[in-house]
């Protein structure tokens, strides 16, 4: 798989601001900060049930901060397959819906 840029110089792609999100009773983070910049790799580890979906969601727009913001670089693309595949159409392979994104060889 190829993946390339489109050559933009922004020094931050994402970045969240004081980040706070709960699903009822239960808080999942409080106070997040966090910046992504250029050249930065991100990895999201941790135990079964501690947020990182929720994080992974948060920071693609998926769902909103109930406190804080979250911004992205006007020109950052997002690519992002969620643990359960529910956005990948059910009749073709994972590599065919790879392959049908415009410029994937």
């Amino acid at each position: 798989m190829k993946l390339s840029d489109s050559g933009f110089q922004a020094k931050y792609l994402l970045r969240a601001e004081q980040v706070d999100f709960s699903y009822d009773e239960r808080v999942i983070m409080k106070n997040l900060n966090l910046n992504v910049a250029r050249g930065d790799r991100l990895a999201v580890r941790g135990p079964n049930g501690i947020g990182k979906t929720t994080l992974l969601r948060l920071l693609t727009g998926q769902l909103e901060p109930q406190i804080g913001k979250i911004t992205t670089n006007p020109q950052l693309n997002i690519g992002y397959f969620s643990q359960e595949l529910e956005q990948l159409p059910e009749d073709q392979t994972l590599l065919d819906s790879l392959l049908a994104l415009p410029t994937m060889t």
